[in-house]
């Protein structure tokens, strides 16, 4: 199967709205990315580079030692002698010449008969120059599909974007890839299975899940921000969980393949990211500075209560019960206060100070606490802080939506006292001094003062557990014993092969670990576990009762209240459910 050759497509590389012409040839045979730009020169000289790092991921990259055969040639076919000043960037003078076309190569993991890859890592820029329009066509086998958040021109091959910020925010699969769609909201979604098996996943269930996440938080911002939206996933072998990357009209997944729940809130999380800092932004989260890792103080409300939101949202419009909603306060505190650290820093500075992290090569959770969960619990306390102070009139809904018209349409973001301003603006100049104290210095949040206003508290209390008397771990070697609690038929380090005449070959650990923990669950108290294990190269059959454990843990429950903070709890927590049915 041959690729079109690159320069085929320079027949159609003469839209006259873009300033920076970009082709990639996709080559499946020699596993590379072969990239060519174009583009006029202005004033004295042009530099042209690699990001140092990609927005959404804090933390720096080596992309420009990725770069295989630069080559740069003026408008008669010379080659233009480069410097190469720092790893990242290469300069020649523009004496003499008034177009420029250069080209490179990078290798790529191709998955079967397609590749996935990301803006930052794969298209170089212009310096100085990253707010001129581009165009972007792909050469592809022709049996191979392009799928990418981009708008293409007309019914030309040609992708456009407003400037090199959103060329870079759009990653690309291309390939024969399993693809769902649906509408949400008269928007058209696409999901693409672009690595992994795509047929351990119950794609119906991943269209339902996505579908309600696009209806529910559509609905919360009345409307999407994007003519199209892609879903890159790539399937883990696991039951639940996930990570993600952001983007303006897609998202990168990693989707696990049971698609369990805190999948799910993954699902919300990035979505939700399409206005919550795609959009709703820090000033200096675009236009980008390619060179250096960005400084702004709001990443704990940018990815921290786009955290809140995910799991908010999906309890609110019906996707997950209040018990579930409760775990998700309870996590999320209890890793907060885990954090000896949140006594020394605060949110703010977590977040300022992102880039001092990992020996000055940041990250993408914090300055040694994490903006995601302190994030997560400073929305429930500032939220509930502004329906008590409003007497449930305003909420946390009421800043966000008064940043995301303050925003929207392209606007320049927020400065950065912009979320202390709209704070202000919707609970009344007390609320100044609450960020203050809660966002600006370190220390502990007042998580307990707060649910109380809404009946609820949070409190340790003893809970029964089934114990096999030994714990259990799932990983790339299987299932295997833990820390022993009591007995003496089983080892730690013993394989578990098989439980109640299960087997387990085939299954990944944490598949193994999720069958164990069911047939535990199936157990009663003083009943017993068949277990088969594996002892070095021994195997060995064992019986493990099944007892009744204590353990202390911190729940949110319910407390004795009145019509006052039941009214502002409910308000919380069903608001929009009622307008998403009667919509859909």
């Amino acid at each position: 199967m041959r690729c079109l050759a690159l320069f085929v497509c320079a027949a159609v590389s003469t839209a006259s709205w873009a300033d920076v012409h970009y082709f990639v040839n996709v080559d499946p045979a020699g596993k590379k990315l072969d990239v060519k730009f174009e583009f006029e020169t202005k004033g004295a000289s042009t530099s042209i580079a690699m990001p140092n790092w990609a927005p959404g991921s804090y933390r720096l990259s080596e992309g420009g030692g990725k770069i295989k055969s630069l080559v740069v040639k003026d408008q008669t076919g010379h080659e233009v002698v480069l410097e190469h000043p720092d790893p990242a960037t290469w300069s020649f003078s523009n004496k003499g010449i008034t177009k420029v076309q250069a080209t490179y190569s990078l290798d790529q993991t191709f998955n079967g008969e397609g590749v996935h890859y990301s803006g930052p890592s794969t298209y170089m820029y212009l310096v100085g120059r990253t707010q001129e329009k581009c165009q972007l066509v792909i050469g592809a086998p022709p049996a191979w599909n392009t799928y990418c958040g981009l708008e293409y021109v007309g019914r030309s091959l040609i992708m456009q974007a407003r400037s090199y910020d959103e060329l870079a925010d759009n990653p690309v699969s291309c390939g024969k890839f399993v693809t769902d769609t649906y509408v949400s909201m008269g928007t058209p979604h696409t999901i693409v299975y672009h690595t992994g098996d795509a047929s351990k996943v119950d794609r119906k269930k991943v269209v339902e899940a996505c579908k309600f996440v696009s209806d529910s938080e559509g609905d919360f911002f009345g409307g999407h921000p994007f003519k199209k939206y892609v879903f890159h996933f790539t399937v883990m072998d696991s039951a639940d969980g996930g990570w993600g990357l952001e983007h303006l009209a897609s998202t990168q997944i990693g989707l696990a393949s049971g698609v369990g729940d805190h999948t799910k809130t993954v699902i919300a999380h990035e979505y939700f990211h399409a206005w919550n800092v795609k959009r709703i932004r820090s000033a200096v989260l675009g236009p980008f500075d390619y060179t250096k890792l960005p400084k702004t103080g709001a990443l704990w409300w940018l990815e921290g209560v786009t955290d809140y939101y995910a799991s908010l949202l999906t309890h609110r419009y019906g996707m997950f019960d209040e018990a579930f909603f409760f775990t998700e306060i309870e996590s999320n505190i209890q890793r907060t206060r885990a954090a000896q650290a949140r006594m020394e820093v605060s949110p703010y500075d977590s977040s300022f100070r992102v880039g001092e992290a990992s020996n000055g090569r940041g990250n993408s959770q914090g300055y040694r606490i994490s903006y995601y969960n302190t994030g997560w619990v400073l929305g429930l306390c500032l939220d509930i802080e502004l329906r008590s102070r409003t007497n449930g009139k305003k909420s946390l809904d009421d800043v966000e939506h008064l940043l995301w018209n303050q925003c929207k349409d392209n606007k320049p973001g927020f400065p950065e006292d912009g979320i202390r301003a709209a704070l202000i603006k919707v609970g009344g100049v007390g609320m100044g001094d609450i960020y203050d104290k809660w966002v600006m210095k370190p220390g502990e949040l007042p998580v307990e003062e707060q649910l109380a206003k809404v009946g609820l508290t949070f409190g340790k209390t003893s809970v029964s557990f089934k114990d096999p008397g030994f714990d259990a771990f799932g990983g790339q070697r299987g299932l295997r014993v833990g820390r022993l609690r009591t007995g003496d038929s089983i080892k730690e380090g013993d394989v578990i092969l098989g439980v109640n005449g299960q087997s387990f070959e085939g299954m990944s650990g944490q598949q193994a670990n999720a069958a164990f923990r069911k047939a535990l669950d199936a157990t009663l108290f003083g009943g017993k576990l068949s277990l088969v294990l594996k002892r070095g190269e021994e195997s060995v059959n064992a019986e493990v009762p099944v007892s009744e454990g204590k353990r202390d843990v911190f729940k949110v429950s319910h407390s004795a209240s009145g019509p006052d903070t039941d009214r502002l709890r409910e308000g919380w927590y069903t608001a929009g459910k009622t307008k998403l049915s009667s919509s859909r």
